[in-house]
């Protein structure tokens, strides 16, 4: 019997009409759907018009089951899955808060449950592609840190490693750090270049480029909101 499917989908990293042809499909059609979090996921479903529940999964219902898995996830949950649900259906997908799964999300807390599954992953808009289209030169190579240590010192080693490679370098930073990292940005590559993406994808979007230190004063009192920064050498 051919192992049963489970399928790692790309969502919007902030406008929901992102979605591939592939991805809009499966999130119609597959019974489960276990979600990084539950109110984008909500959101999203109810913009396709797919009924779901929440609760105890009801194998016979018709609409989709949605179930949570979080960094906080118990080790209960992750059995109940394992063993009352996976068993009992024929696909599942899981679907991060934004972007695609299993970078820097709790996707891979759920794969020692796919015994039996067959793993396939579905790509989609990311938050590196849309920024990488803003760059103002031709971008030859680059490298990618993703989110830098949250403890100052650490987080500082890191970006003096960063200026002795002078290659740019693609950042991620959760909201509430936004200051701070870029106060470290000016101090140790002050006469680095950056391109700031905020909210990309949405209403909200905004993209600014020009040397770090202006670039810091300029996005130093927007509100919190979800941001990415490629950073290069003058």
């Amino acid at each position: 019997m051919p192992a049963k499917p489970f399928y790692f989908v790309t969502i919007g990293i902030g406008n929901s009409q992102d979605l591939t042809l592939r991805a809009h499909a499966l999130l119609k059609s597959t019974p489960v759907l276990i979600a990084e979090e539950l109110k984008p996921a909500r959101k999203l479903l109810k913009e396709l018009g797919r009924r779901f529940y929440e609760g105890e999964f009801e194998p016979l219902r018709k609409e989709a089951y949605l179930f949570a898995v979080d960094e906080n996830v118990s080790a209960e949950d992750l059995e109940y899955l394992r063993s009352e649900v996976f068993p009992r259906i024929s696909e599942a997908s899981y679907i991060s808060g934004a972007g695609s799964p299993l970078f820097e999300d709790p996707g891979s807390l759920i794969q020692p449950c796919l015994k039996g599954f067959r793993v396939e992953r579905i790509p989609g808009v990311t938050s590196l592609g849309a920024l990488m289209m803003y760059f103002p030169s031709r971008l030859k190579s680059f490298s990618m840190q993703g989110f830098l240590p949250p403890k100052t010192e650490l987080r500082r080693r890191v970006i003096r490693e960063i200026a002795k490679q002078e290659t740019p370098t693609f950042l991620m930073e959760t909201p509430y750090r936004r200051n701070s990292l870029l106060e470290d940005l000016q101090h140790i590559l002050p006469h680095w270049k950056v391109v700031f993406g905020y909210k990309l994808t949405t209403a909200d979007q905004k993209i600014f480029e020009g040397p770090i230190l202006e670039i810091a004063r300029a996005v130093k009192d927007l509100p919190k909101g979800e941001f990415v920064l490629l950073i290069y050498p003058h």
